[in-house]
């Protein structure tokens, strides 16, 4: 009887490429290899174990959408009021408070260069590069107002960014920086420490500048330099190349936490952790996966992989803890696998949905849906009730904090902006609410006891399956899931264990539904020679396998380990 490690940290992308496991430490494995993760949809990591994930709707699809979503964002004002913004080719639709549905309020001509934006002392900013034009949206008037700056030629703009209280803008080889006391005011000056520099060190065109607190990370498709503040107005900025850095080609290829000093970038090379000092891979086994084009789907009850021309990622970061990786195949409309890794405990899930975008969402307080015959007589008047409104219902106007643990937001290819949570916290309701999400399960394996032999399983035990089924698969040498075995009975008298047989080169076991584990124990025996068939209770038949040296003999009601035996007495054993 063994315990599954259901804690483990590593996460592989493709399960065909596990090798051998062996829970039982021999000979010839002095340490063994543990069992892992195969493969997951829809799962986040606890502390202790895994969880399924449910989803929650809470903003409503975007009526008669007629482009794709290019971007999504939570914006804000500095005096509390917030928005979310879904941006088109060509429209830019709001959802807020004033307006609690979603509203085309700006449009402009489509462009090649993506919008970006500057989010500095609480105030949202956007660049339209096809209007060379920063907006800002006025909660007050439910509208997009136009920013006008001081000092600087629009026409020569390709994106913004900030860092600190500056704004930044650059051009294809060029980096402005704002006043430090107005960041709309770019007249060079040595007492607002306004100015710009041409930067040397790049290896081509600029493609992105995001933050890193008072620093900056300038991207090229080859390498990037980083921008360390010196706090001298004179010269407010070093630039270096950063040894190592493989580049960007867009800022959706880049995460930021701002509760650390690093950026997570995807690269022609893979994934790169940077910082202005420095560069190094991460994260080995996913960008080997996604630079190989390698996807996987669930159909028929097995995982299996597809191959894809070209595969794109998004990185995001959700409240600062969850660090999402979206991919999907370059001809797609939107993203189906999102590898989430929580930063808080260093360890990965993974959600299996339609998506376009990650955030991190906060309700929005909806007082404008009240009727007067919703609040009572005590509130006789409108001013009544806006006086006393915060007071009784004990709810912000503008802004409410989210349930705690429910502020994963998931944009859909239709603009609706749900939560991912623990299904203990949130219902599994993607069917019901327009969401297109897998169920939720886990496999774990490959379980083995010898690396020279096959293995026998006999019996299951688990918790905390709520809603959910368990099964076994037996699995080949070569890592593939061949076959699966739902038969397995709960015992009447001892609630989590299951009971049936299964015989392989190693197992493995999904769960799926609603659960929350936290422990899974196998009881599992030798069963013969390494490389040995897949012999379960539902076959009824004797199996006679002949190979060049040893004639082995199964019987499947019975399953007890093979009988070597030699040419000369198969007759008498059959």
């Amino acid at each position: 009887m063994i315990s599954a490690d259901l804690e483990s940290k590593e996460f592989p992308y493709n399960f065909r490429e596990i090798g051998v496991t062996v829970v039982v430490p021999s000979v010839a494995t002095p340490n063994g290899v543990t069992p892992q993760i195969l493969y997951a949809d829809n799962v986040f990591p606890l502390a202790r174990g895994y969880t399924s994930v449910g989803f929650t709707g809470h903003i409503p699809a975007i009526p008669s959408l007629a482009e794709p979503i290019i971007e999504s964002f939570k914006i804000s004002s500095s005096e509390g009021s917030l928005a979310y913004l879904v941006v088109t080719a060509t429209k830019f639709y709001i959802f807020d408070v004033n307006s609690p549905s979603w509203q085309v309020k700006k449009s402009f001509p489509s462009s090649t260069t993506p919008i970006s934006f500057a989010n500095i002392k609480g105030e949202f900013y956007i660049f339209i590069p096809s209007l060379y034009q920063i907006v800002q949206y006025n909660f007050a008037a439910a509208s997009f107002t136009d920013v006008t700056l001081a000092g600087i030629d629009m026409t020569d703009v390709f994106g913004i960014s900030d860092a600190g209280d500056r704004m930044l803008m650059y051009s294809y080889s060029q980096i402005y920086w704002s006043s430090v006391f107005d960041p709309l005011d770019f007249i060079p000056s040595l007492s607002t420490g306004a100015g710009s520099s041409s930067v040397i060190a790049i290896k081509s065109i600029i493609t992105a500048v995001v933050s890193l607190g008072q620093d900056f990370i300038i991207y090229t498709a080859q390498n990037a330099v980083g921008a360390r503040a010196t706090g001298d107005f004179n010269f407010p900025y070093i630039f270096a190349e950063i040894v190592g850095s493989a580049g960007a080609v867009s800022s959706n290829h880049i995460a930021y936490n701002s509760n650390s000093q690093v950026h997570l970038v995807w690269t022609y090379s893979g994934f790169q952790e940077v910082t202005p000092q420095r560069a190094q891979y991460a994260f080995p086994d996913l960008s080997d996966g996604i630079i190989r084009g390698i996807r996987f789907q669930y159909s028929q009850g097995v995982p299996y992989i597809i191959q894809a021309e070209k595969l794109e990622v998004l990185l995001r970061f959700a409240s600062n803890r969850w660090l999402c990786i979206s991919v999907k195949d370059s001809t797609s409309a939107y993203y189906t696998d999102c590898y989430v890794l929580d930063t808080l405990l260093g360890r990965w899930g993974k959600l299996t949905v339609q998506h376009v975008g990650i955030l991190e969402y906060w309700p929005i307080a909806e007082a404008d849906r009240f009727t007067y015959d919703d609040i009572d007589s005590e509130f006789p008047t409108y001013n009544d009730f806006v006086d006393n409104y915060r007071e009784t219902f004990g709810v912000d106007l503008l802004i409410t904090p989210p349930t705690p643990g429910d502020n994963f937001g998931i944009v859909t290819p239709a603009g609706a902006i749900f939560t991912a949570a623990p299904s203990e916290t949130a219902n599994y309701r993607g069917g019901i609410l327009g969401l297109s999400a897998e169920t939720p399960k886990i496999i774990l394996g490959n379980f083995k006891v010898n690396p020279n032999a096959g293995v026998r399983l006999e019996e299951i035990r688990v918790n905390d399956i709520k809603e959910g089924t368990l099964a076994a698969f037996s699995n080949s040498h070569n890592g593939s899931i061949n076959r699966k075995s739902a038969l397995w009975e709960q015992n009447s008298l001892q609630k989590g264990t299951f009971t049936g047989t299964l015989i392989g080169d190693s197992v493995s076991i999904e769960i799926s539904g609603v659960f929350r584990l936290t422990q899974l124990q196998l009881e599992l025996y030798n069963a013969g020679k390494l490389n040995m068939p897949m012999v379960s209770t539902e076959l009824q038949y004797t199996t006679i396998m002949v190979e060049t040296a040893h004639v082995f003999v199964e019987e499947a009601g019975v399953v007890d380990t093979p009988i070597p035996v030699n040419r000369s007495n198969v007759e008498q054993i059959t």
